[in-house]
């Protein structure tokens, strides 16, 4: 009962009023959720770490690239000085073997200038004239 109607009594607008809130089922309430308010934008500031942001990607790929590219570079010219190394102990080596094998002649040319034919001949006819008297013993 109401407070405002004290003879307990109801007036046949609010008796019709309970009936139809009796009668309606009841409805829900829509939940209202607390927004944050949305809070001023300020452009200024909040461009410039996105052009810092921006700007930071390209600058690391350009510099990574560059280092790649010089070790590369560094790695070529490395090839390139050991296969100069190779080349020229090679020739190092083929002058050594022409080079002993000059000297293998040039120690062949003393033999052979030092060999005493005369004396060869000499001894040829010795061991004929012994086969001569060993053949004519028999």
């Amino acid at each position: 009962m109401d407070e405002n109607n004290k003879d307990g009594m109801t007036t046949p607008e609010e008796g019709s009023m309970d009936t139809e809130k009796m009668n309606m089922p009841e409805q829900e309430a829509p939940q209202q959720t607390a927004t944050p308010a949305p809070e001023p934008m300020t452009e200024a500031p909040a461009t410039e770490p996105e052009k810092k942001s921006s700007l930071l990607g390209p600058i690391i790929g350009i510099v990574i690239i560059l280092i790649l590219l010089i070790l590369v570079g560094l790695y070529v010219r490395g090839a390139m000085i050991r296969e100069d190394a190779m080349m020229e102990n090679e020739e190092a080596m083929m002058m050594d073997d022409e080079d002993a094998d000059v000297a293998a002649l040039d120690d062949i040319d003393a033999l052979v200038e030092d060999l005493d034919v005369d004396a060869i001949d000499e001894e040829l006819e010795a061991i004929d004239a012994e086969l001569d008297e060993a053949l004519s013993d028999i």
